[in-house]
């Protein structure tokens, strides 16, 4: 019996048809995906301006604690706001590095905090659905290796609508209402929020989460270092800052998070500062929730943040 008795014509042309129309969709969404003003890593890689005052990095964290409006004003700079939420120093370090391939900045504001070099604080510390548009760049692709492994990351650059099937809810034709909205990314604009948190539910965010264990992240300590080195290599003033609290929460072991932090800043001569105004991180009312700081609060703790700047002395670290 021929194999043409055995597949009948029209299951090939259908299997045909659905390898075009999946080859499609991988083109399609792909185009979306690289074509969306409001991306963040299109805009980085597409159209950053030559040259920034100031650039802050970090988590969400930075994004609810920093007003760059603020912090621009304050200083009298030109300050860019490229904090990604959920991202651990991984990636901010890939960012930062997209950023120094087509923009000088002269100063880094980067956000360190209780979990930047542990183990845990993170669902999904490194986004890498963000970046799978882009893996004809060089600086993405071997960072995705390095995190991701080079085999995988092959598979999401050579094998149509890999990527797409693996993070369809977060990238792709999902982005296609962004798409048609058209705006574009403001690395201008502040990341904060007005809600404001009840008190009764910081003390008890403070009792079931801040409590835990955890170990040191040497992926997340080797790629906070690239950050200052990357930065050092082109001559960028760097600030350290610690992200605000809620005063009466405690984080396992936080001297000795904090006593790292003091040791790099020593060691690589660079300024890091911290807050413990109780009249700022003692009042619920700046807070969204235990972690975050709302508008309210971002734009106390920035003025704080702008005034400690221009008063530290360089050569000294806190």
């Amino acid at each position: 019996m021929s194999k043409s008795k055995i597949i009948p014509n029209s299951w090939r042309w259908a299997a045909v048809g659905f390898l075009l129309l999946v080859t499609l969709n991988h083109y399609v969404a792909d185009w979306i995906s690289t074509n969306t003003k409001s991306s963040k890593i299109n805009w980085l890689i597409e159209q950053p301006p030559p040259k920034a005052d100031w650039v802050v990095l970090g988590s969400s964290a930075a994004l609810a604690s920093i007003d760059p409006a603020v912090l621009s004003s304050e200083l009298g700079k030109d300050v860019l706001m490229l904090a990604e939420e959920g991202a651990a120093f991984p990636e901010q370090e890939l960012i930062w590095k997209l950023l120094m391939e087509r923009c000088r900045s002269k100063a880094l504001l980067l956000e360190v905090d209780a979990w930047g070099v542990t183990n845990v604080g993170y669902s999904w510390p490194f986004h890498e659905y963000h970046y799978l548009s882009h893996l004809n760049h060089p600086i993405v692709e071997k960072t995705l290796s390095e995190q991701k492994g080079p085999w995988l990351t092959a598979a999401w650059k050579y094998i149509p609508m890999l990527k797409f099937a693996q993070f369809n809810s977060k990238f792709g034709i999902v982005q296609l209402p962004s798409f048609l909205k058209g705006t574009s990314f403001d690395p201008r604009r502040a990341g904060t929020n007005e809600t404001t948190a009840m008190i009764e539910s910081l003390v008890e965010a403070c009792e079931t989460e801040l409590m835990t264990g955890w170990e040191w992240d040497r992926n997340r300590i080797d790629a906070l270092e690239g950050i200052l080195e990357l930065a050092k290599a082109n001559s960028v003033q760097v600030f350290l800052y610690y992200s605000p609290i809620y005063k009466s929460c405690r984080v396992h072991e936080e001297e000795k998070i904090k006593g790292f932090y003091r040791e790099l800043a020593a060691k690589t001569n660079i300024p890091l500062i911290f807050i413990e105004d109780e009249s700022l991180l003692g009042q619920a009312e700046n807070f969204k929730d235990i972690t975050h700081m709302n508008s309210r609060g971002a734009h106390r703790f920035t003025k704080t943040i702008a005034e400690r700047i221009k008063s530290t002395d360089l050569k000294a670290t806190e």
